[in-house]
C-alpha cells in the first residue's frame, strides 16, 4: 500500500515537473491538421495550423502562446506559404472569447488562410511581439484587440476593434486603418501614422506611461459619433467629424501642427482642449471651425485666419485671448481673461461674458465689432482700451455702462445707435471719439456719453441724450 502511495506522489511529481517545463521551455512544435479547441493554457514553440496535406483549424477561448525559450522560433503559421491554408477563430461557440500571444510573426497571407479575432461577446485579444503577415488571407478583427508588443514593429491596414501599442519602439502604419473602439499607446512606445489616414471612432484614446502618438505627418481623424477623447500632440492634419449631434472631443493637453498642416472642426463637433495650449500659429496650420472650439489656456493664431470661428475661452487660471476674428467670443470661468496688447480682436457675431468670468484686461489692443449683418450688444460693463465699430451691419448698443480709453467709428460701419445709460471715454493722444466720413452715431434720449478728449466727427451724430465733456 506505501508503495503505491509512494509510486502516486512520484507520478504527481514528475507530472509536475513536465508542466513545468513546458511552461518555461513550450511543448514542441504544434503540427496541426485537425481541429485543435483550447480552453486552457498551451504555450508550443511554434504553431503549424497544417499537417502533410490538411490544413488545420484552431479555436481558442484559453490562451495560446508561442515562445522563443529553448530555442522556440515563436511564430504562428496559419499556412506553409505555398498550398495549406489554416483557419483560426480566437473563441469557441462565438461568445468565449480567447487570448493569443504571438513571441514573434503570424504568417496568415496566403489565399483560403483566415485569422478571426472577433467573437460575438468579449474581448478576442491578439499580441504579437513580431510581424503580422495578412495579405493574402482574411484576417478579421473589427471587434477584437491587437496588441502589437515588440519593438520596432508594421501595423497593418485594417479594420481594429482595439488597438494597444506596448513596449519600447516605433509601431508605424503600412497604410490607412479604422478604430473601431479605443487606441492605446503605452509604455514608451510611439505610434507612427506615417502619410497614412488614422479614423478612430471609439470614445478612448489615449498616450500613457511614456506613449507616443506621432502624427507630425498623416491625417487623424476622430470620426466618431459620440463625445471622444484626442491625443494631445503634433499633427499635421487633424479632423474632428462624425458627429450627427452635438459632441465634445476633448484633448487633456496641447495641441500643435507641423509645417502645412490643418485643424477640421466639423459641424455638431466641439473641440474642447481642457489643458495645454492650442497653438495655431506655429507653422501657419489652416483652421476650418464649423462649429466650436472651447480652450482652458492659452490660443494662438496667425496672421492668414481671417475668422476663427465660434470660441470659448474657459480657463480657471489666467488665460491670453488670441488675436484674431471670431464667429461668437464668449469668456467664462474664473481665470483672468487677457487681451493681446497693440493687436486687434474682432467679433462679427456676439460677444458673451459669462456671470463669473474672471477680470478681463484689455491692455493696449483693440476690440472691434465687425459684423455685416445687425449686432445688438447689451449688458457689457466693460472698459475697453481702443473700441471699434466697423463692418457694414448696424450695431445697437445697449445696458447700464460701458466704457473706453477711446471709441471709433469706421468707414465701414453700419449706424451705431447708443441706448447705453452711461458711456465714458478718456482718451488715446488726446482723442476720446472719431467718426469717420459718411458714419452716423445716434445717442437716444436719456443716453450720456462724457469724454475728456476730442471728438473728431467726419460723419452724422444724431444727439438725443447728452453729449459732454468732463
Amino acid at each position: 500500500m506505501n508503495a503505491v502511495k509512494f509510486f502516486r506522489a512520484g507520478l504527481v511529481a514528475l507530472v509536475t515537473l513536465i508542466v513545468g517545463l513546458q511552461s518555461m521551455y513550450g511543448q514542441g512544435v504544434l503540427k496541426n491538421g485537425g481541429v485543435f479547441r483550447n480552453t486552457g493554457t498551451s504555450t508550443f514553440k511554434e504553431i503549424q495550423n497544417y499537417r502533410g496535406t490538411n490544413d488545420g483549424t484552431i479555436a481558442n477561448s484559453g490562451t495560446l502562446s508561442t515562445t522563443t525559450a529553448g530555442g522556440g522560433s515563436g511564430d504562428f503559421l496559419n499556412t506553409d506559404g505555398s498550398a495549406r491554408a489554416g483557419t483560426v477563430r480566437n473563441y469557441i461557440g462565438g461568445i468565449g472569447n480567447g487570448t493569443i500571444v504571438v513571441a514573434d510573426q503570424l504568417n496568415t497571407n496566403f489565399t483560403g488562410a483566415t485569422f478571426d479575432n472577433d467573437s460575438t461577446a468579449g474581448l478576442s485579444t491578439l499580441r504579437i511581439a513580431g510581424a503580422l503577415n495578412i495579405a493574402g488571407g482574411t484576417f478579421t478583427t473589427t471587434r477584437g484587440r491587437v496588441w502589437y508588443n515588440g519593438s520596432t514593429q508594421t501595423v497593418v491596414a485594417t479594420t481594429y476593434g482595439t488597438l494597444v501599442t506596448d513596449n519600447t519602439g516605433t509601431k508605424t502604419l503600412a497604410d490607412s486603418i479604422i478604430v473601431n473602439d479605443s487606441l492605446r499607446i503605452d509604455n514608451s512606445s510611439t505610434l507612427a501614422v506615417s502619410t497614412y489616414r488614422m479614423n478612430l471612432l471609439g470614445a478612448t484614446n489615449v498616450a500613457q506611461n511614456g506613449g507616443t502618438l506621432s502624427a507630425s505627418s498623416g491625417i487623424v481623424r476622430y470620426a466618431g459619433d459620440l463625445n471622444q477623447s484626442i491625443i494631445p500632440t503634433e499633427y499635421k492634419v487633424l479632423t474632428l467629424t462624425g458627429s450627427t449631434a452635438a459632441r465634445t472631443k476633448t484633448s487633456p493637453g496641447g495641441l500643435s501642427f507641423a509645417a502645412s498642416g490643418q485643424l477640421t472642426v466639423d459641424t455638431n463637433d466641439t473641440l474642447y482642449v481642457s489643458s495645454g495650449n492650442l497653438d495655431l500659429s506655429t507653422n501657419s496650420p489652416t483652421l476650418i471651425n464649423s462649429s466650436a472650439i472651447k480652450v482652458a489656456g492659452d490660443a494662438s493664431f496667425h496672421g492668414g485666419i481671417s475668422n476663427a470661428g465660434n470660441f470659448y475661452y474657459a480657463g480657471t487660471s489666467a488665460q491670453n485671448i488670441g488675436a484674431t476674428t471670431y464667429s461668437n467670443l464668449r469668456l467664462g470661468a474664473t481665470g483672468a481673461k487677457n487681451f493681446p496688447a497693440a493687436s486687434t480682436v474682432a467679433v462679427t457675431g456676439n460677444y458673451t461674458i459669462d456671470a463669473g468670468t474672471g477680470a478681463r484686461d484689455y491692455s493696449t489692443g483693440t476690440f472691434q465689432f465687425a459684423g455685416t449683418s445687425t449686432q445688438n450688444i447689451s449688458g457689457l460693463s466693460e472698459t475697453f482700451y481702443i473700441l471699434q465699430f466697423a463692418g457694414s451691419g448696424a450695431k445697437n448698443l445697449s445696458g447700464s455702462t460701458m466704457g473706453a480709453s477711446r471709441l471709433d467709428i469706421l468707414g465701414t460701419s453700419g449706424v451705431v445707435t447708443n441706448d447705453v445709460t452711461t458711456v465714458t471715454l478718456t482718451n488715446v493722444s488726446g482723442v476720446s471719439l472719431t467718426i469717420a466720413s459718411g458714419r452716423e452715431l445716434v445717442n437716444n434720449s436719456g443716453k450720456e456719453i462724457t469724454m475728456n478728449g476730442d471728438l473728431e466727427n467726419d460723419g452724422i451724430i444724431t444727439n438725443a441724450g447728452t453729449i459732454s465733456v468732463y
